[in-house]
């Protein structure tokens, strides 16, 4: 996982499974390195990304999510403020509540 200095930025890769519907906290942009994803854009569009493609979702957008099987990607959260730790000790102890911050939904990763 990276964070720059400011708070604003975080990078990380993760595997889901499962549905979620997330308003997005911050903006988010993602590549899909494995598997798919159907997203249900509230108000929007509807489409699937595979395997080497990308998508960029603005903060405060509602999404549907459907993760296929062995859906995994390499994301960058961005935010005009900070949300992240400003030191190693108080990231690991606040893990979880990163994760809810940035829209990971830890629970559904567990599945």
């Amino acid at each position: 996982m990276y964070r720059s200095a400011d708070g604003k930025v975080v990078a990380a890769a993760a595997k889901e499974t499962g549905t979620a519907t997330l308003t997005y906290p911050c903006d988010e942009s993602f590549y899909v390195t494995d598997g798919w994803v159907r997203l249900n854009v509230h108000g929007g569009d509807h489409f699937v990304l595979t395997k080497g493609e990308f998508v960029y979702l603005k903060k405060g957008t509602t999404v549907d999510f459907t993760f296929g099987p062995g859906f995994a990607n390499v994301a960058v959260f961005m935010d005009s403020e900070p949300f992240c730790y400003n030191s190693e000790s108080e990231y690991y102890n606040n893990t979880q509540k990163l994760y809810e911050r940035v829209g990971l939904l830890w629970q559904k990763r567990e599945e």
